[in-house]
């Protein structure tokens, strides 16, 4: 086989789909060659002499954007990209809206890496991974583990949109703060729960009266059915919509999101089967925001 038609194969040019770069076996074709250093998209042929064409991998670290019309290989770009990332431990999370892209890169994975991916299909409970939203791999005590209670209850504070004011702020740190700590496992299920009326609200308080300061027993004893309302509005795509509630709110979790992260896993995310666009920029946000939350809180701890 020629170089060029190799590379073809390797870089998806010419409508070869990605599965050739495994026949090829990317990893001991390429992988001891200099330029290698970098992620492949291209090649530059002049006469008999051809160059590879990459990105340096600082460069691929920062923003990237791909344009192009239908056909001239954006996809295909993607792909190979992802999967030489894959292919190097180098940990990517990819969001595909159609689930396309992401069937076909986990019929792809490169070999031995598979334990490295993680698929999480939303609405497919036989396939994908579940998340729990609440779900802290460090235990009390740990110096890190106050800090991922701080990011948690940051993060579903803005991934809900609770913005009706400080007040509605505060009872969800409340809240949030002593399920975290709680020793048994939570997640916004159990949340929604609480807020479901007055007296489960009270319920809370009493349960927890030892753990709650004076200030947070009064706030939330206080609360009106108007003011659950808005909180229940607000958190209810997180256990409403079962296709979200598998990546938020996943009873069997055997992992969270800040884990595989950390562990430099490979995240893909398939949308396909969610109908509402609503829903698919919900499921998206949420897990971006997760993975963004966990590489700012590993990048500020150091």
């Amino acid at each position: 086989m020629s170089v060029i038609r190799q590379l073809k194969r390797v870089l998806g040019i010419g409508g070869t789909s990605i599965q050739d770069m495994n026949s090829l076996r990317l990893s001991s074709d390429f992988v001891e060659q200099s330029e290698y250093s970098m992620n492949l998209v291209g090649y530059v042929q002049t006469g008999q002499s051809i160059d590879l064409v990459g990105i340096t991998e600082d460069d691929f670290r920062k923003h990237l954007t791909i344009f192009g019309q239908t056909g001239f290989g954006r996809e295909s770009l993607l792909q190979n990209s992802t999967y030489q990332l894959m292919n190097k431990d180098q940990g990517v999370c990819l969001v595909d809206r159609t689930g396309e892209t992401v069937e076909t890169l986990a019929g792809s994975v490169p070999k031995g890496k598979k334990d490295d991916v993680v698929i999480v299909e939303p609405g497919n409970t036989s396939e994908s991974v579940g998340f729990n939203f609440f779900e802290i791999s460090k235990e009390p005590g740990d110096k890190k583990f106050e800090k991922d209670v701080e990011y948690i209850i940051s993060e579903f504070i803005k991934l809900a949109g609770i913005d009706e004011g400080n007040r509605m702020k505060a009872v969800t740190e409340a809240i949030v703060g002593q399920l975290l700590y709680s020793e048994e496992s939570h997640s916004p299920k159990d949340f929604q729960q609480i807020i479901s009326s007055r007296d489960d609200v009270q319920d809370f308080v009493d349960s927890f009266k030892e753990q709650l300061s004076e200030d947070e027993k009064e706030l939330l004893s206080n609360l009106s059915e108007g003011d659950l309302e808005a909180l229940r509005r607000r958190v209810a795509p997180f256990v409403k919509n079962a296709s979200v509630a598998t990546v938020t709110s996943h009873d069997a979790t055997t992992m969270t999101i800040s884990e595989a992260v950390e562990d430099n896993m490979s995240i893909l995310v398939s949308l396909g089967d969610i109908e509402d666009e609503s829903m698919k920029e919900y499921v998206a946000a949420s897990i971006t925001r997760q993975v963004w939350a966990t590489i700012q809180k590993r990048s500020y701890m150091g």
